[in-house]
């Protein structure tokens, strides 16, 4: 079997804009999906478990799976890439990391990822019984979701800092914060396209970044659930807001006490980003 192509990690700690920028490279590449864009943007979770179900090797399920992704209508004047999403720490043990050839690194406001995940627990189980300050105290006591630590995450701030501690001795890493994407969208998805693909076709980026607005992904979203003859007062797209209070949010007295026991994380990570020599910046404004 060919070999795989080279392959582009797009990393985040969960909640922090990962499948918003799968959607814009999907679609960058393919153009509009017609389904769920999982069949060619892979996960590298997603790839472990099917491979282990198939008792094979997890790389010659990424080539197989890339294979009958790409068939024969890979975009020719696209230079091939396979981006794989991971919210992994980066560690020498990372699954496929001996394929890497660089990796795009997505980080967001601490406070922003809490309420997206704790709306993403009530999205997934709208019965889900957890108090909103008791999920925000337990995300500030553990620095991050405890059940990601468990999957082997990490923390809001270890998660990232391994990338870019990774990124001084091994592949490159462009750093793209949750709000540059918000505020400075051309800018930012053209450097992301420009550093996965090497340049920058202006049709194709236009088109993407008109798909992939937050805005069309949540119609999307909302009319495919209205197809199901569902609706729900959540949703996966649910606002992309940047700079929220958790007060205004999720209606608990909390803020205070989160940037408190968020600050140094934050500044500690500033830091590692700016006195890195070795990470590209497409606005790490958070």
């Amino acid at each position: 079997m060919k070999s795989v192509a080279p392959l582009v990690w797009v990393a985040s700690y969960p909640k922090s804009g990962n499948t918003w920028v799968r959607n814009f490279l999907y679609r960058y590449i393919w153009g509009e999906p017609q389904t769920n864009i999982g069949g060619r943007s892979f996960a590298i979770e997603r790839l472990l478990k099917t491979a282990k179900v198939d008792g094979v090797d997890v790389s010659e399920h990424l080539r197989s799976e890339h294979d009958q992704a790409v068939g024969s209508i890979w975009p020719a004047d696209v230079q091939e890439r396979v981006t794989v999403k991971t919210h992994y720490e980066w560690t020498d043990s990372h699954p496929l990391g001996d394929l890497a050839a660089r990796a795009v690194l997505i980080v967001r406001d601490p406070k922003d990822v809490m309420i997206s995940a704790f709306n993403y627990r009530a999205l997934r189980n709208p019965n889900y019984p957890e108090d909103p300050t008791e999920y925000a105290r337990a995300f500030i006591n553990s620095q991050g979701d405890s059940r990601y630590l468990k999957h082997g995450y990490g923390t809001w701030e270890s998660h990232p800092s391994s990338w870019i501690t990774q990124a001084n001795v091994g592949i490159p890493v462009l750093i793209v914060g949750y709000r540059s994407l918000l505020e400075t969208a051309e800018e930012s998805f053209s450097a992301i396209a420009k550093f996965v693909f090497d340049e920058v076709d202006d049709a194709r980026l236009t088109g993407a970044l008109a798909g992939s607005s937050f805005e069309n992904l949540q119609k999307r979203e909302i009319e495919r659930l209205e197809k199901r003859g569902k609706s729900s007062d959540r949703l996966f797209f649910n606002s992309g807001r940047s700079g929220q209070s958790i007060s205004e949010a999720l209606g608990v007295e909390i803020d205070d006490e989160f940037d408190a026991a968020f600050v140094e994380p934050q500044t500690r990570l500033q830091n590692a980003i700016t006195s890195s020599s070795s990470v590209i910046s497409a606005g790490t404004d958070l």
